[in-house]
Order: structure tokens, then sequence, then C-alpha cells
């Protein structure tokens, strides 16, 4: 596999192999942590040279869209963060790795809770949870979107059970994974 340490690897040999009376001219860059390149020799200016410059303008466009990304993420989490948080529609999120509901504000005051995280097995155990834990699992099995069930559902906290319709999205990874899922709800008239 041909990753840049190769290729340096491998311009280093070519440079001490087609010119033995001169040093090569490959080093790393000096400085701060995670920078990447090749330093130049401003005393040579041949081919390897003007690879040299290409692997650095290079190098300088990957760290560039790096920094672009990580603020686009950094953005994209607060927008999330600002939403879930403010919306008027009762939205649980659910991450089966971690085995967690986090309900938004709107939902705790539905369901009359102050808490925001809830356990799977503290909903799975409850009884009133029954159809509502067999759709979340068979959304997350199939990848498919429950739309407008009609579902009790429980809290477990004592009083909170209440009537409500919802839809539950699978949220598939790059791998087309289900991880996660977003239940939005309202109540049941």
């Amino acid at each position: 596999e041909w990753g840049i340490a190769k290729f340096v690897s491998e311009l280093t040999d070519y440079r001490l192999e087609n010119s033995l009376d001169r040093q090569p001219n490959i080093a790393p860059i000096d400085g701060c942590a995670g920078q990447s390149g090749i330093k130049i020799n401003p005393m040579f200016n041949d081919e390897i040279t003007w690879l040299e410059k290409l692997i650095n303008k290079l190098a300088d466009q990957l760290r560039k869209y790096d920094e672009l990304q990580t603020d686009r993420i950094s953005i994209l989490a607060r927008t999330i963060d600002n939403i879930f948080h403010n919306v008027k529609e009762g939205i649980i999120l659910y991450n089966s790795s971690g085995k967690v509901f986090q309900v938004n504000s709107a939902a705790q005051s539905f369901f009359q809770v102050e808490q925001e995280n809830f356990s799977y097995d503290s909903l799975a155990k409850q009884e009133a949870n029954r159809d509502f834990i067999r759709l979340l699992r068979d959304a997350l099995e199939q990848g498919k979107t429950v739309r407008d069930a009609k579902v009790r559902l429980e809290l477990p906290i004592r009083l909170s059970r209440r009537h409500v319709r919802l839809d539950i999205i699978p949220l598939k990874d790059k791998n087309e994974s289900v991880e996660s899922a977003i239940i939005f709800f309202v109540p049941e008239n």
C-alpha cells in the first residue's frame, strides 16, 4: 500500500541511488504536532524537488480541508443541539451502542420529568412500553422508518404514562449500519 511515508521513503532511496555525492533532500518538517510535509533543501532544484513541492502543497490542502471539516462538524453539532433543546415537539434520541434514551425539554414537560437521560433497560422493563420497544427494535433491525404509530409510552418515573403518536427514524452511519434513532412524538388525542 502506497502511503505518503512509503512514497517519501522511495524518493529518498532514489535520491541516494542517483546522487551519491550529495545528501538526500528529504527530511520531516520540524514544528507543530500534526504538521506534515517535506523540508525542501534550496540547494537542489531537480525533478525530486518538484515532487517535494507537490507533496507539500497536497499536505497543506489536506490540512485546510481537515480544518474546514472540523469547523463544519462543530457548527452542525451546535445546530442539532440547539434544535433538539428548543423545538416544541417531543423528541427522543436513542443510541443503541450506549443503550441510552435522551429526551428533549418538550418531552420532559410532556412526561412531567426532570431527567434527560434514561437507560434502555429502564424503559424496556416497563410493561406499558412493550409495543414501543418492539417498534424500536424492528426499526433498528430493518433500518426502516416507522410512521404514525400509536403506542403507550412510560418513562421510568411514577405517573409518566402517556398515549402518543410517533415516528421512529433509524439513523445510519457511513457503513449503512443503524446505531441510533430519532423518535418524534405528539400526544394522542
